[in-house]
């Protein structure tokens, strides 16, 4: 007797399954063919099982497993057929049938956008490492296409050989300037270390600031990019304008620019929406005393950030939190150590308000960001959240809210606090006062840009996510299926053979 592996010990009923663990590793050396078969083949000759097995259980088995194995084969079939690309010439890489001789710049530059559109990460969501690569095949060949077509050259590997080797001789020609060139690099990079560890110190510093004083209650409610109110400007005086006037040309000056900014008042909170939910003390209105409450006459958007966090996620609680903070303040590489050291794709622990319309405060790390309107942290949660971004994308909040309303909300308070800075540029006196708010609105021009951004990128992601969702639902069903049938089968197998 010697031991061989038998191969059919998936086909026999669980009934036998004792047999198969003893006998399924025993040969029989008159025959040459496994004992179990032998054993199986004397103990159908008696019962009925043989048929059962024969006709019944075992061709269903088969036909289940070439089903599904012939479904993931084509979904394998599909993506391959996809991929595409031929890396071997540029031309052919971006899609250009001219080559050399019938292609211009132009037409080289609009097919690498079309591609890039096509197979940029962003928009493959789920096959993000074939896009990254189908992305450096295809600025590699616009490298390449546009030095043959600007420079009018041949081979580009064999010119970049030989700029090399010219390098390499005028190195050994003239080492003090290969010496040079080193010390250059070497002092590049200190310098870009050095601006990296100054900007992560501050990073820390900010965020720690920021920490401290939202875990005792006080906030920085006029620091950018998220400044509520702009100050006034300075008037009178005895600065540049102000020098030479008498006492009653300053006092009707006063009077006139208290004129102008009590009527650009008036006109904003009439141009703006609302908030009703706050009283006269702007504290947030709760479940009874909402109706008695009448409406405020501030702008939602003009209030601090954190007050708007508070009220619309209804939690103060919120505020005191290490990833609020660090997304309050940009602190991206805290952001980065924080995904690190928890799960920032799971919701906050927060207990609701008393008196409030909740029972349960529900918010992950991306719909902060996302109501704040940071394109960057976004990227960093949906890149640290990995195959569960789906999942992240797709949830609500308490209120009813997913991370593109929450966005799209944001890039409207952004825009009305662009159009207001833009608005209060014009009335700019000195050149000073000028210069402070230019640089107020390109502030607030970039949280535009970068609401906008988030909310384009959303926009494209939540329909992926949802129909993987979908397809997601339906594999569950469908395996469900059939193990429901298999069960169905081994169950009429094991009546028949009861019977």
């Amino acid at each position: 007797m010697h031991l061989a592996p038998s191969r059919r010990y998936w086909t026999i009923p669980l009934r036998l399954l004792p047999l198969v663990l003893d006998r399924a590793i025993i040969c029989c050396l008159l025959c040459g063919k496994s004992a179990l078969c032998c054993d199986l083949r004397r103990y159908a000759c008696t019962t009925m099982t043989s048929v059962i097995l024969t006709w019944i259980v075992i061709p269903l088995c088969r036909l289940l497993w070439l089903l599904f194995s012939s479904s993931s084969q084509n979904g394998s079939d599909d993506e391959k057929k996809n991929t595409g690309g031929d890396g071997s010439d540029p031309f052919k890489v971006l899609g250009l049938d001219g080559g050399k001789g019938n292609t211009t710049i132009e037409e080289a530059t609009k097919a690498r956008r079309k591609l890039a559109l096509k197979w940029h990460p962003d928009r493959n969501i789920g096959n993000e490492e074939e896009a990254t690569k189908k992305m450096q095949d295809i600025n590699h060949a616009f490298t390449q296409v546009e030095k043959i077509l600007c420079e009018g050259g041949g081979n580009v590997q064999e010119d970049e050989a030989g700029q090399q080797q010219q390098s390499e001789s005028e190195d050994e020609r003239d080492p003090r300037a290969a010496k040079r060139r080193a010390k250059r690099h070497r002092r590049k990079e200190r310098q870009e270390e050095e601006k990296f560890e100054r900007d992560v110190r501050e990073e820390f510093a900010n965020f720690e600031r920021a920490h401290r004083n939202a875990a005792r209650g006080s906030f920085d409610t006029t620091s950018p990019p998220f400044a509520a109110e702009f100050p006034p400007p300075p008037r009178g005086g005895r600065g540049k304008g102000g020098k030479g006037k008498s006492k009653s040309a300053r006092k009707n000056a006063r009077q006139r620019a208290k004129q102008r900014e009590r009527q650009r008042k008036q006109s904003r909170v009439q141009s703006a929406p609302q908030c009703r939910n706050l009283d006269e003390n702007n504290e947030p209105l709760g479940g009874k005393n909402k109706e008695g409450a009448g409406a405020s006459d501030i702008p939602f958007h003009h209030l601090p950030l954190e007050k708007r966090c508070e009220i619309k996620f209804q939690s103060k609680e919120l505020l005191k939190s290490t990833v609020f903070a660090a997304l309050r303040t940009r602190a991206y590489y805290v952001l980065r150590v924080l995904a690190m050291t928890q799960d920032l794709c799971d919701h906050f622990p927060l207990p609701a308000e008393e008196g409030g319309d909740v029972k349960e405060v529900f918010v992950t790390p991306l719909m902060i960001a996302s109501y704040l309107g940071d394109y960057k942290a976004a990227d960093i949660l949906i890149q640290c959240a990995g195959k569960k971004w789906k999942d992240d994308v797709l949830a609500k909040s308490s209120q009813g809210d997913d991370c593109l309303t929450l966005a799209k909300e944001a890039r409207d308070i952004a825009q009305l606090l662009y159009d207001e800075a833009r608005a209060y540029e014009v009335e700019a006196a000195t050149k000073k006062e000028l210069k402070r708010r230019e640089k107020i609105v390109g502030e607030y021009a970039e949280n535009l840009e970068m609401a906008v951004r988030l909310v384009e990128r959303l926009n494209s992601m939540k329909p992926i996510a949802l129909e993987l969702e979908e397809k997601a639902r339906e594999e569950r069903m469908r395996m469900l299926g059939f193990m429901s049938m298999g069960v169905m089968a081994v169950g009429i197998a094991w009546k028949l053979y009861s019977s």
